[in-house]
């Protein structure tokens, strides 16, 4: 029985990774894995429909669907008998409702890697109807460069940091993260005691 699966983690932990080596598993095996990507996730290029899709380890020619959202027509026409999907925080409450109904009326699993938490320790909206409703969920871990377990991000806009209300920071500068522990996130935004 097919089910809904949620792999999240910090940045820089290996998600896209673990993603592709889930696509290549199946993929060995005779099964025909579909990967799907947020058109919002700009970071190497702006994609739409079919385009590729790489991570720090693993290049080559590896291709995702980008869509602004995963809906029965943005997958319409297309053959595949396991969904990953990449950065799945960046999509809505209702997408991974569509998600789930894959899973439950199709049977076919969906595996989703994303962050669960943005620079200010708020839960995504995709990642949160994840957690309500996931038949599994699990970690990926990271650690922090003072070793302890990195579990928040700290966004960094021209070098200095940025703990702004924007999720999702847009061309405002030279955008960087970092993941780090709960410690080392308080202290720099100001609130260890």
């Amino acid at each position: 029985m097919a089910k809904l699966y949620f792999y999240y983690g910090v940045m820089g932990c290996g998600k896209t990774t673990a993603l592709l080596q889930t696509e290549y598993n199946y993929s060995k095996r005779d099964f025909k894995p579909l990967v799907v990507k947020p058109k919002l996730d700009t970071r190497e290029a702006s994609y739409s429909g079919f385009a590729p899709i790489q991570s720090r380890i693993f290049s080559g020619k590896h291709q995702a669907l980008y869509v602004d959202s995963i809906t029965p027509e943005s997958l319409k026409g297309i053959d595949f008998n396991i969904l990953l999907v990449d950065e799945v925080q960046f999509f809505k409450a209702k997408d991974i409702e569509f998600l789930s109904e894959i899973v439950d009326k199709k049977d076919i699993p969906v595996v989703c890697y994303g962050l669960k938490t943005d620079a200010n320790g708020n839960l995504f909206e995709g990642s949160a109807k994840l957690l309500a409703i996931a038949d599994s969920i699990k970690e990926i871990k990271h650690i922090c460069k003072c070793g302890s377990k990195a579990i928040m991000h700290v966004r960094y806009v021209d070098g200095k940091v940025d703990f702004s209300d924007g999720v999702i920071v847009i061309e405002k500068g030279n955008v960087t993260y970092d993941s780090v522990c709960r410690k080392c996130w308080k202290k720099l935004k100001g609130l260890e005691r």
